[in-house]
């Protein structure tokens, strides 16, 4: 049975379980965590200098010291200045586990049992070794993989959430048509089929569609020619210049806190993190609409009226909000205000 992952550090062999991990049991000893597609070289390291710690589970092992973002100080920081910030990372995906935004499993590098390590095992049985092809250094180790997936919403909601995003997208890329393609967006074959009332299958930009002509968003006419005729009402133009005032200040207000350093607090730094939807969430807004708000403002491939019924049945923006709001940050208040006074 193939292991879940088989990751290699380069200059050096890892080991699952080796026959001589005892000659080990005396020494302190890593746990060291990636992220699945991140390589060994670019992982967490924690050191435990006790080596009888490496008979408690391996939750505990977590949650006391490796994510402890309070134990920052024992961190090698000299050799390796980004671990801070690689702890603070994976703390925060810890605390989206607990709080249900994400759902975490861990695997152990080159077991080969694929299956998730349950994190009440103790961390001896499940420990490697790391050891240097030049013989200069090697060590015990507990090496572990942090998977972390958006866990399944609720349907009935995700079903108006859907909806909701689809029609605010459809009233943002309608806004941007210039006069000349009204034609060329009237005669998509869905679009025909809606203002013929003869849609198959309830496409989501049907949906769309029908939601806005609901709302009031929506105006049909008739051409000389006979054929139906669409455009946005008064009501739905008013409504898409407040939609993107609205977007507009929200740039301005949460940009800065794109990519933030915590540890010292900083603003424009380079690979931080960003903050802005926990920001949001603090200042009490909708994070659905601003997220999805943002994200119109910021990528034109998400109103491109042409490329909208694809990009609402893969629901595009649907899936970038929910990746927002399960990966969002989950700082504390101080931290927060500090960063804020900057």
């Amino acid at each position: 049975m193939a292991p879940a992952f088989r990751k290699e550090l380069p200059g050096a062999e890892c080991f699952f379980q080796p026959d001589d991990l005892a000659d080990y049991e005396d020494d302190a000893w890593d746990i060291r965590i990636s992220l699945p597609e991140q390589p060994l070289d670019e992982a967490f390291y924690f050191t435990i200098d006790d080596p009888v710690l490496a008979e408690i589970s391996v939750g505990r092992l977590l949650e006391d010291f490796a994510l402890n973002v309070s134990r920052r100080n024992a961190l090698d920081v000299e050799d390796y200045p980004d671990l801070p910030f690689l702890q603070e990372e994976l703390a925060q995906y810890w605390m989206n586990g607990e709080k249900g935004l994400l759902e975490l499993s861990f695997h152990v590098n080159n077991d080969p049992s694929p299956a998730p390590l349950d994190l009440h095992t103790p961390a001896s049985h499940v420990m490697g070794v790391c050891r240097y092809l030049d013989d200069s250094h090697d060590y015990r180790l507990l090496d572990l993989v942090m998977v972390a997936t958006i866990p399944d919403s609720d349907p009935t909601q995700a079903a108006q959430a859907k909806q909701e995003t689809g029609s605010l997208q459809l009233l943002l890329s309608l806004d941007c048509l210039e006069d000349d393609d009204w034609d060329r967006f009237e005669l998509q074959p869905t679009v025909q089929a809606w203002l013929r009332q003869h849609t198959q299958g309830s496409p989501a930009l049907a949906e769309a569609l029908s939601a806005l002509e609901d709302r009031g968003d929506l105006a049909k006419g008739m051409g000389e020619d006979g054929a139906p005729t669409l455009d946005l009402s008064e009501q739905g133009q008013r409504r898409a210049a407040e939609c993107w005032s609205e977007a507009e200040r929200l740039d301005q207000t949460y940009a800065p806190y794109a990519s933030v350093s915590v540890h010292p607090p900083a603003l424009g730094v380079p690979g931080g993190f960003d903050i802005r939807t926990q920001l949001m969430e603090v200042d009490g807004l909708d994070l659905f609409r601003a997220i999805a708000l943002g994200a119109m403002h910021g990528d034109e491939s998400l109103t491109d009226a042409f490329e909208l019924e694809q990009s609402l049945k893969s629901e595009v923006l649907f899936r970038l909000i929910r990746h927002t709001l399960a990966y969002r940050t989950g700082f504390t208040g101080d931290t927060l205000s500090h960063l804020r006074k900057i």
